[in-house]
């Protein structure tokens, strides 16, 4: 299949390697988008080229080397995909950025050491922020464009030692929620994604606290574990994200908030049960 610019997307997804940013990736380039697929193992740029090319996208599917936590690979990155894709943009392609890329750090904050949550900020969020700041001004100089973050339903609902990985989501939705009203007049939407628990290998890279064996919260880490292990029975698809990815891409006023999965219905009963019911359930649990 010869190189067409005649696709109308033009998407950036962090966090690629695998999971959701490897369904994404791959699904959307199916659909005739075209995708930058940033990775922070170049080892893994292999799998992705696999994936395009069982599905013969490989001519829409670039891996490129992106770690969100170094600036000038942010930099090198956004300048590359302007300057490529300029010709097809300025015949009216829309730039879109997925910001996916993510782990959990997992620990009761007294185990948690000021290293590991800057290090949980430094990709979940910060990552986040610099990739967004960088797409901002072409976006608005073209007067549209769309930012769709991959949050959590711990960025909307809290608990016991997942404050590291919750106060990341908890600040990626602050964020996203005051820019959306800060530059929707430009034509430019910011939307977020908020999954529950998903089939991805997000469990394989959770970082427990050093020590948490010995800790005097390890009854909850027992609980975690125990609960991680039982949310396959409920969890989500990479595709049901992918395919509401595309549904952000594809809609010309998408909303701020799409919840996912079985637990999204918590996100609105969390607003209608007492605090102290909450409070009693973790003392006696």
């Amino acid at each position: 299949m010869t190189y067409q610019k005649d696709y109308k997307k033009i998407v950036l997804i962090t966090g690629c390697s695998s999971g959701i940013g490897l369904d994404a990736a791959v699904f959307l380039a199916t659909k005739g988008i075209r995708v930058y697929a940033g990775v922070r193992n170049p080892e893994r740029i292999g799998l992705l080229d696999n994936a395009a090319g069982r599905d013969g996208v490989g001519h829409l599917l670039t891996p490129v080397k992106l770690d969100v936590d170094h600036n000038e690979e942010i930099d090198q990155v956004t300048r590359l995909i302007f300057e490529k894709e300029r010709d097809a943009a300025d015949a009216g392609a829309e730039f879109i950025l997925v910001n996916n890329a993510g782990f959990a750090v997992i620990g009761a904050a007294e185990d948690i050491t000021l290293e590991a949550y800057e290090r949980q900020f430094r990709t979940n969020f910060f990552g986040a922020v610099a990739l967004t700041k960088a797409f901002l001004p072409e976006l608005r100089r073209r007067g549209r464009g769309k930012v769709i973050q991959i949050s959590s339903t711990f960025g909307r609902i809290a608990a016991p030692v997942v404050s590291a990985y919750a106060a990341s989501k908890f600040a990626l939705e602050g964020f996203s929620e005051s820019l959306r009203y800060e530059v929707i007049r430009h034509g430019i939407y910011i939307s977020l994604v908020e999954p529950g628990p998903v089939i991805s290998n997000l469990i394989d890279n959770i970082n427990y606290a050093e020590g948490y064996e010995s800790s005097p919260y390890r009854e909850f880490y027992q609980k975690y574990q125990d609960l991680a292990e039982m949310s396959n029975l409920v969890a989500s698809q990479p595709r049901e994200i992918s395919e509401t990815i595309l549904r952000i891409i594809e809609s010309p006023k998408p909303s701020l908030r799409y919840p996912i999965g079985a637990t999204a219905a918590a996100e609105t009963l969390n607003r209608f049960i007492p605090e102290a019911l909450v409070e009693n359930f973790y003392k006696f649990i």
